[in-house]
């Protein structure tokens, strides 16, 4: 067991000792204890939408500013034999998900190349929802090039407001915004789309095209071809760069060249916009190149970089790619990467592997928290069958070295094709995480789990009780949230409580409407330790344990 974990059960232990011994004199309720077989983090695995007959796979996922999160899942109707996308929200950090888009009418698509969602907007007025794909008419994406579109709805509603983007010839497509850094000349904010057209199938040339809008998603203001290539170019990914120094705000693109759909692996390149979102992109670098052992041996690149108002120790941004690499002497793909430290001005790309390990690991997912300042990746290790989740500061200090949050957030080891993705959740701070687990008749099921959610709360919090009470982070450093659902008017006062018993204040005493209510409180003025937040809504009551980490 590690040093942290073991420190968080021996306070866990005196935690549930005293509240044992405070429960007679104080009233407290029973409270569950933590799990100590695994993290403390990632509460549970969270079915997305509850439909067995249905083969849910690609699951994606992104968060709006206020907190909302919308998922997205590939199908194939089971009547018409067609693919079809459906788009999940939650309002309560990924506890519950309602139907919000059937994508029921992208026509006669058999088979899904890629697709993407993304949120963009800083307010309930300007927020949509923006969904891409690249749709195909044969249930063998090989056999040539799909439809790419671009089509936005109304975050609130869900209604479908206009499209961006139709053409033909794709295979790839991905999406990026720059909420909540907007770049130079963005309003309110900027979106950017990149996606590969594809002849090379036919003996011509494949193109990579850039597509950004400065308003928000209503319009293309700009597009650009950044590269072109007698190869297969496709698994394309793009992420915004943005610093305290290097303010503009760029987006940097990576992808994948092969040169047969026979091969299973090839070169990763990658470029960005220079020096504005809407500039043009540098020279395409050949990223394996600078690795021999990875030379013609890569494939399936993801992106992400650093955006916030700070500089690495190189006064730039970092950028970070993750990608399968193939290693021909043990049979086996592990995963790799590169980062660049000066990525606005040098191709100073270094090459790492993730605690090495000899595990059969493939799939990665990253992404940026710029409140930590920290890299958030996983994966998956089909060896244990696990997902993992790690992180690693901006300035890539000792960059083998990645600090492990979970060794395997899924409490089903029954995986398969899980194709896992991290998202950086703005309103907790901290990360989030969807895949496909395995159901009846091989049919995937889209499942969701997070860094906020922990093992401290109840698992009858997490189902849903009379209350629906909610708090996270939980271990928290400086601040937690209160999250509560009301089905009416009622009258809630929240506590928060010593292990003794003794009132350390009232965090509320105010009748609210109905509805998802969310409370943030400072825990800086108090000393580290274990807690008990009282919650009385109506004439119900219940008592939630709290960590608090120096």
């Amino acid at each position: 067991m590690k040093p942290v974990y073991t420190v968080v059960f021996l306070i866990h232990f005196a935690l549930i000792t005293a509240l044992t011994n405070a429960q007679t004199t104080n009233g407290i309720d029973p409270v569950i204890p933590f799990r100590t077989d695994r993290s403390v983090l990632f509460g549970k695995d969270i079915v997305i939408n509850n439909e067995p007959q249905i083969n849910q796979r690609q699951v994606a996922v992104c968060t709006a500013f206020n907190g909302w999160l919308y998922a997205a899942y590939t199908y194939t109707d089971p009547t018409t034999h067609f693919v079809r996308l459906n788009i999940m929200k939650s309002v309560d950090n990924g506890l519950t998900w309602t139907l919000f888009i059937n994508q029921g009418f992208i026509g006669d698509a058999k088979s899904l190349t890629s697709y993407d969602i993304i949120a963009i907007g800083d307010s309930l007025t300007n927020l949509k929802l923006v969904a891409a794909w690249v749709s195909s008419p044969s249930p063998n994406p090989q056999a040539g090039g799909g439809n790419p579109q671009v089509w936005v709805y109304g975050g609130v509603t869900g209604a479908y407001e206009n499209y961006l983007l139709d053409v033909g010839g794709a295979t790839c497509i991905a999406l990026a915004n720059d909420y909540p850094y907007p770049a130079t000349n963005s309003n309110p904010h900027s979106l950017c789309i990149i996606y590969s057209d594809r002849f090379a199938w036919a003996g011509g040339i494949d193109s990579l095209y850039i597509c950004t809008s400065s308003d928000g998603g209503h319009s293309i203001s700009n597009k650009r071809v950044i590269a072109t290539s007698t190869n297969l170019i496709h698994k394309v990914d793009i992420a915004y760069g943005l610093s305290s120094t290097m303010n503009s705000g760029r987006y940097y693109a990576v992808w994948e060249e092969q040169t047969s759909w026979n091969n299973s692996v090839g070169h990763i390149f990658t470029a960005h916009s220079e020096p504005n979102f809407n500039s043009p992109f540098t020279k395409p670098v050949k990223l394996d190149s600078i690795d021999p052992s990875a030379l013609n041996n890569a494939r399936f690149p993801v992106i992400a970089c650093q955006y916030n108002n700070t500089d690495n120790d190189s006064s730039n941004i970092t950028e970070m790619i993750f990608f399968d690499k193939y290693i021909p002497s043990e049979n086996r793909y592990d995963i790799a990467g590169f980062y660049n430290l000066q990525s606005t001005n040098s191709n100073h790309f270094t090459p790492f592997t993730i605690n090495s390990t000899s595990d059969y690991r493939i799939s990665p997912s990253v992404a940026f928290n710029p409140y930590s300042s920290k890299f958030m990746v996983t994966y998956y290790d089909s060896t244990n069958q696990k997902l993992p989740f790690l992180q690693h500061d901006f300035n890539m200090t000792n960059p083998g070295n990645w600090e492990v949050v979970s060794q395997g957030y899924n409490d089903s080891s029954n995986l398969s094709s899980p194709q896992p993705k991290v998202v950086y959740n703005p309103s907790q701070k901290q990360g989030m995480n969807v895949w496909s687990s395995e159901g009846q008749a091989s049919n995937g099921i889209a499942m969701f789990d997070a860094q906020y959610l922990t093992t401290g709360i109840s698992s009858n919090d997490l189902q849903g009780n009379d209350l629906k009470v909610q708090i996270y982070p939980n271990p928290c450093t400086s601040a937690f949230n209160i999250s509560f659902c009301l089905g009416g008017s009622e009258h809630v006062t929240i506590a928060l409580y010593d292990i003794y018993g003794q009132s350390m204040g009232t965090i509320t005493d105010h009748i609210f409407s109905s509805g998802t209510h969310v409370l943030n409180n400072n825990v800086t003025g108090i000393a580290p330790g274990a807690y008990v937040v009282k919650v009385k809504i109506g004439k119900t009551n219940k008592s939630y344990k709290l960590i608090v980490f120096d």
